[in-house]
This record gives structure tokens, C-alpha cells and sequence, in this order.
């Protein structure tokens, strides 16, 4: 008995080692699912009262792993290779992330590539709605290799191949003007003129309150929901016609996104992830601390789809986890995250000269340094938007600046994102990114730096607010701009 006993704690003791192996080569990763550590890197909301609570650990742990699979480019109408969808339509599902193989920093960096691109929507690629045959008529930017970067096929059965959308890389990957691909940047996919395509597609193909009723409250209500604003953000958009919600969607340009728990009239600006290590603060309203590596993987989870359990107050967007929801397990959030940080801009082409010399002597003199301080060109610091008050409790003191910028409040004051606050962003990276401003209103560092954009031009919405540099003279504008690119 004694030596079964023995041989028993032995084979324990093992299998315990190997689980340990197997999720943590070498060194011991963060847990996701802290709920202490989720509770406290939440921003209060300005009513604290609605701040999100997640989803319990036990609930979270339930949820199906997500399998990354080997994904495969979409090619744009005339670049396909020959024969191509025929030889995926015969290649073999493959498994593409093994944690057990990965030990060095660089080799869970470099595998977190393949979680970054990584779909977690899956389906046939005629029949989706927003799927690429829409994407000529939307002008989606074609990468030099002749594919659209910002989506991937799939083969999880042989003989099958799926679109899949919903990775990282779909907001997060940008096609510069010479066809590079610069992945982790503020993304040009332009997803509205996307989904207005498809919309007119079904309203084409059915009728327009039918669609409405089927597809598109259904989601515009996880989207938006806010019952405790008043006036409620789905109340809004649900009471507009489908015509008009194509317009406005429309409208969107690339590097702008519809997104959860902003609102359909104010949506935000897509971040640039280059240079995430150093950012405090997550999300244009702060809603999130960056603290550690743990945080980041974190929020990753919430961002692709585990806040859809979370409540805020007495406010549900759902009674049940979806069946179709999939998690991304600790080790491949480890590994994304280790991606995002090992992540570089692009070579800088623009040069340090005479003229940029000039621009940094404005901005020194200007005091845009207060704010956007070297070597980071922020401060880390948040803003109160218009009308907030801020609270006894919230963010430290320190992290809080008294300067209000006057930008519009709409996403940091009437949203599930609403802390009532905007964080203030980095300038670097500025030469390869756009449009600007946390709603991206301006597509380009001049028109940010041009006071028509106050009150509004030709069919423009006014973007108020931020006026610092407007009242430059024109050659110091060129000047503070030339510097601004080399940054």
C-alpha cells in the first residue's frame, strides 16, 4: 500500500511538472483571469456606479479554447495565383501555435505573430455580407503582393475554406502608399465603406426593416446599449432608417472603426500599437491601466469578445455566454502581447534638417512638451473631456492633468467607454499614421493645425477643440509639421 501510495504522489508530481512545461516553458506567465487584478486596472467610469464588473474566473475558464490555424493571403480580383483556392482546397488543416516549443523571449515574440493575424470569425467567403467582394467598391488598399492584408483564409476541414475576419491584424495592419505592410500601426482598412456595401447588398436582396430587424439591432444593441444614458446610445442609432445608417457608416474613414461600447455617432479612432510598452493607459478614454505585460494580455482578452459577459451596474448585455465565443488561452496571450511589444515602426525617411530643426524650436516654445514630453511625446497623463467633474476617487492625482483640450465629449462622457476622460496620446510615429484626433477627424497634420476644421468646411462635421498650434503662422505650422514627421 505504502508503495502505491509512493508511485501515485510520484506520477502526481510528474504530470504536474508537465503541465507546468507545457504552459510555461522556463518561467511562470501571467494569469489572464485575475479578477483582482481586472477590478483594478478598470478606469471608474463618471458614473462609478456603471463601471464594469468581468465575467467570474470559473465562467471565463469554461469558455471553449480558441485553435489557431494556419492561415493563407486573400488576393485581390486579377492577383490570385493561378490554381490557388483549387491547392488550399486541398491542403490540410495545420495547427500553427505549440507552446511547449517556445523558451526565449524572441520565440514567443515571434509566435505571437501568427496570434496577432489569427481570425476568431469564421465562414464562407460568398456568402458573408462584409466579406471581399465588397472590397473594390470600397476601395480597400491592396498590399504589393496583390492581397488584402487585413483578412485570411482558413482551412479548419479539408476541402473547406473559410474567410476568417476578427484578428488583431484586421484594425491593426496598415498598407502604406508603396504596398508594405506595416503590422501593429493604426490600421486603413476601411471597414465602414465595408459594411455599407454589404448592408446595400441586403437591403437590395430584401426588405430594408427586415434587415434591420434581423441582423443589424441585434448587434447594435451589444454595440451600443447604455441604458442608464440618457438619451440610451442604441436608442439613437436604432431609431434611424437603414438608408441613413449606411450613409453615416459610410462616412467612416479608414483608420476610424464602429466600435463596442463607443457610440455609432462618435467612433474612435483606431490606435496605433507601435509603442504600447510604454503607454499607462488603454483605450482613447483611459478605461483601461497598463501596468505590466499582464495587463495588456488583459485587455486583449476583452477587446476580442470576453467583455460580452461583463455587467455594468444592473446592466447585462447578455444573461448567457454565446456558445459561440472562443477564448484565447494564457499562453497565446503571452505571446501576443510579447509580439506587441517587440513591435517596430518603419524606417523614418523623414530627415532631422534645417526645417524640422526650426518646427522643434516651436514646439519647445510652444509648450507642446507639456503635454506630448520626450522621448515618449506624451506624458501618460489623462484630460478631463467638457462637463466632467473630476471625482474624490478615480485615477491618482499625478495621472490626472487640469487642462481641458475642448474636444468633443461624446465618447469619453456618453458611452460604456465614458471615464470622462481622454488619455493624451503619443506624437510618435505621426509620418506613417492618420487621420488624427481620437475620433479621427482630421486626415492629415495640416488640416489637425487648420482652424476651418473648428467650425466645419463644405459638407465637413466641425471638429472643435485642441487649438493649441492653430494660430501659428503658415511658415511655423510647415516647420512644427516637419519636425512632427520625424518623430
Amino acid at each position: 500500500m505504502k508503495v502505491t501510495h509512493s508511485k501515485r504522489s510520484m506520477t502526481i508530481l510528474i504530470a504536474g511538472l508537465f503541465v507546468f512545461c507545457v504552459t510555461a516553458p522556463g518561467q511562470t506567465l501571467p494569469v489572464t483571469w485575475d479578477e483582482t487584478a481586472l477590478a483594478s486596472m478598470q478606469t471608474p467610469l463618471r458614473d462609478p456606479t456603471r463601471t464594469p464588473k468581468h465575467m467570474a474566473s470559473a465562467t471565463y475558464n469554461r469558455i471553449p479554447a480558441l485553435v489557431f490555424y494556419k492561415t493563407y493571403p486573400v488576393y485581390a480580383p486579377g492577383r490570385e495565383p493561378a490554381g490557388y483556392m483549387d491547392r488550399l482546397r486541398q491542403a490540410e488543416p495545420e495547427t500553427v501555435f505549440n507552446p511547449v516549443r517556445l523558451q526565449a523571449p524572441e520565440d514567443w515574440a515571434k509566435a505571437g505573430e501568427a496570434i496577432f493575424d489569427a481570425p476568431t470569425v469564421f465562414g464562407d467567403p460568398a456568402l458573408l455580407p462584409f466579406g471581399p467582394q465588397w472590397y473594390p467598391a470600397a476601395g480597400v488598399p491592396v498590399a504589393s503582393d496583390g492581397s488584402y492584408p487585413f483578412v485570411r483564409y482558413v482551412v479548419r476541414e479539408k476541402g473547406k475554406v473559410e474567410l476568417g475576419e476578427n484578428s488583431c491584424a484586421g484594425c491593426h495592419t496598415r498598407v502604406m502608399p508603396d504596398g508594405s505592410i506595416v503590422k501593429g500601426a493604426q490600421g486603413n482598412y476601411p471597414i465602414g465603406r465595408v459594411i455599407g456595401e454589404g448592408l446595400r447588398a441586403l437591403a437590395k436582396q430584401g426588405n430594408p426593416v427586415e434587415v434591420m430587424n434581423r441582423s443589424l439591432k441585434p448587434m447594435m444593441r451589444l454595440f451600443f446599449a447604455a441604458p442608464w444614458i440618457r438619451p440610451d446610445p442604441y436608442d439613437r442609432v436604432a431609431a434611424m432608417s437603414l438608408e441613413e445608417i449606411i450613409a453615416r457608416v459610410s462616412q467612416n474613414p479608414a483608420g476610424v472603426m464602429t466600435r463596442d461600447g463607443a457610440t455609432f455617432h462618435s467612433p474612435p479612432q483606431i490606435p496605433d500599437l507601435i509603442g504600447i510598452r510604454d503607454r499607462r493607459y488603454l483605450d482613447h478614454t483611459g478605461t483601461k491601466l497598463h501596468r505590466s505585460i499582464g495587463d495588456l494580455m488583459r485587455y486583449s482578452a476583452l477587446a476580442q469578445g470576453a467583455d460580452v459577459g461583463s455587467s455594468w451596474g444592473d446592466f447585462r448585455l447578455v444573461e448567457d455566454i454565446p456558445p459561440f465565443l472562443r477564448r484565447y488561452t494564457d499562453e497565446s496571450l503571452y505571446a501576443l502581447a510579447m509580439y506587441l511589444y517587440s513591435l517596430q515602426p518603419p524606417p523614418n525617411p523623414n530627415p532631422l534638417d534645417k526645417l524640422a530643426r526650426a518646427g522643434q524650436a516651436v514646439f519647445v516654445r510652444e509648450g507642446c512638451g507639456g503635454c506630448h514630453t520626450a522621448p515618449l511625446y506624451t506624458n501618460n497623463r489623462l484630460t478631463p473631456a467638457n462637463g466632467f467633474e473630476i471625482p474624490s476617487q478615480g485615477p491618482t492625482v499625478s495621472d490626472v492633468m487640469p487642462v481641458r483640450v475642448g474636444t468633443d465629449p461624446e465618447l469619453a462622457m456618453l458611452s460604456r467607454r465614458g471615464t470622462g476622460y481622454y488619455k493624451v496620446p503619443s506624437l510618435k510615429g505621426v509620418w506613417y499614421r492618420g487621420p488624427f484626433g481620437h475620433g479621427g477627424s482630421s486626415p492629415t497634420l495640416e488640416d489637425w493645425l487648420d482652424a476651418a476644421r473648428l467650425t466645419g468646411h463644405g459638407t465637413r462635421i466641425p471638429s472643435p477643440g485642441h487649438e493649441y498650434g492653430i494660430s501659428l503662422k503658415p511658415n511655423e505650422k510647415s516647420a512644427l509639421i516637419a519636425f512632427l514627421r520625424t518623430l
